[in-house]
C-alpha cells in the first residue's frame, strides 16, 4: 500500500518550543509517502478541523506538536488500515516505562483508551462532520465512540508508537469541567443510537 497519509499539527503558544522534537520523529519514519499540515489558530480542535481541510491523504494522523512517533508507526499502521478501521498505537508518557495499551470499554460511555495519534480514514472525519468544535475537551472520545457506532473496526498495534507529554496544567483545567464535557459527549453519542 502506498496511500498518503496526512499528518495534522496543531501549533500555537509554548507547543512551538517542543515543534522540533516531533518533526524529527516524522523524519525518522520508514514509511514516506506522508504529508504535513499545521495550523495556528489557538483552538486546538478549530486548528486540527482547518488542516485537515487543506489535506489530500486518504488517512489521516493528528500529532500534537510536543509528542513523538516511533519510526516504524507509519509503516505498521498503514499496513493494517482500510476505509473502515482505526489503528490504535500503544503509547507512553515521556520519561516512563508503563506501556499503556488501547482497549474499547463499554462502547466509550466509560472512558477513552484510544489517542489522537491514532490513523483513522479522512472519510471518517469527512462522514461526522470534523472534531465537534463544541467539545473544549474529549473530541477525540466523540469521535471514536460515534465511529464505533457507525461500525468502524479499531486495530491495535500493542508495541510502542506515540510518546506523549503530559501536561498537569491540561489536567487541572480538564478535572473541573470533566463531569460536563462527559454528559455533552453521552448526549452527543445517543444520536448515533439505533
Amino acid at each position: 500500500m502506498n496511500d498518503l497519509i496526512s499528518v495534522i499539527i496543531p501549533c500555537y503558544g509554548e507547543y512551538w518550543k517542543f515543534l522540533a522534537e516531533a518533526l524529527e520523529s516524522l523524519k525518522k519514519q520508514t514509511y514516506q509517502n506522508f504529508e504535513v499540515i499545521f495550523d495556528s489558530t489557538p483552538n486546538y480542535i478549530k486548528a486540527r478541523n482547518e488542516a485537515i481541510k487543506k489535506s489530500k491523504g486518504k488517512y489521516l494522523v493528528c500529532l500534537d506538536a510536543d509528542d513523538r512517533l516511533m519510526s516504524e508507526y507509519f509503516e505498521k499502521a498503514i499496513s493494517l488500515i482500510d476505509e473502515n478501521s482505526i489503528i490504535a498505537p500503544a503509547y507512553r508518557y515521556f520519561d516512563e516505562e508503563f506501556v499503556y495499551i488501547p482497549f474499547l470499554e463499554d462502547g466509550f460511555k466509560k472512558a477513552n483508551r484510544i489517542i489522537i495519534a491514532s490513523m483513522f480514514p479522512k472519510s471518517l472525519w469527512e462522514r461526522v462532520g470534523g472534531f465537534d468544535e463544541e467539545m473544549d475537551f474529549y473530541e477525540d472520545w466523540l469521535l471514536w465512540a460515534i465511529a464505533e457506532k457507525l461500525g468502524y473496526q479499531f486495530k491495535i498495534i500493542p508495541e510502542v508508537m506515540v510518546e506523549i507529554r503530559s501536561w498537569n496544567s491540561t489536567s487541572k483545567k480538564l478535572l473541573p469541567k470533566h463531569q460536563y464535557y462527559y454528559q455533552k459527549l453521552l448526549e452527543k453519542l445517543a444520536k448515533y443510537e439505533n
